[in-house]
């Protein structure tokens, strides 16, 4: 998962971690991040970190529960929260705000949140070619860089950053690795806002 590379990579250059933990809605996936970490961080390291079972719109809770602690002891207990490929499943469920202000409520002030997630505007999603066949639209429905920035906002957060970038398709091997790779400084000046990922980053004010 991504939490365990960053953990990793945080640990590696110096920079302590007191807690990490991960979220998913689905308890299957949230056993096997459970098994992984156990697996691949070193065990003073795999003590801090934890994965609760947890819903975007009701993190603070749901949270609390998992870890058998009450909401409070949460409460802007974080520095940093950051979410890849699960913001626009808010959107597709309309509780991007509720999300937003939960993520607000985790983070100490000045405390950063960073969101990286699918970008509407990349042309080659092959599963959305599919998706468009078999599901309806509200299923596969992706957010707008702008709506992506727009809940942090309602929240009272300061959008540090927001863009697109990255056109390296998840499946490619190698050599399109590498061939897209030598080509990402053309296609950004061509458009970047057609890049696959959109990213927001948002700091919470004091």
């Amino acid at each position: 998962m991504n939490l365990l590379h960053l953990v990793s990579v945080l640990e590696r250059r110096g920079m302590l971690v007191d807690f990490a933990c991960g979220t998913d809605f689905s308890a299957p996936l949230i056993e096997s991040a459970q098994r992984e970490a156990k697996e691949a961080l070193a065990p003073q390291i795999a003590d801090k970190v934890k994965f609760c079972v947890a819903k975007n719109d009701s993190l603070l809770g749901d949270m609390a529960r998992e870890l058998e602690v009450n909401t409070e002891s949460l409460e802007g207990s974080f520095d940093l929260i950051l979410g890849v490929n699960t913001i626009r499943y808010c959107h597709r469920l309309k509780n991007e705000a509720a999300c937003a202000q939960q993520i607000h409520k985790l983070l100490r002030d000045q405390g950063v949140c960073i969101v990286i997630d699918m970008n509407d505007k990349f042309p080659v999603f092959r599963t959305r070619f599919r998706d468009r066949v078999t599901k309806d639209k509200e299923s596969y429905y992706l957010p707008s860089l702008d709506e992506y920035a727009r809940p942090f906002e309602l929240a009272k957060f300061e959008i540090l950053r927001k863009g697109n970038f990255c056109w390296i398709p998840h499946s490619a091997g190698r050599s399109l690795t590498a061939v897209m790779r030598a080509m990402t400084p053309v296609l950004n000046s061509l458009g970047r806002r057609h890049a696959m990922r959109s990213l927001v980053i948002s700091r919470k004010r004091p």
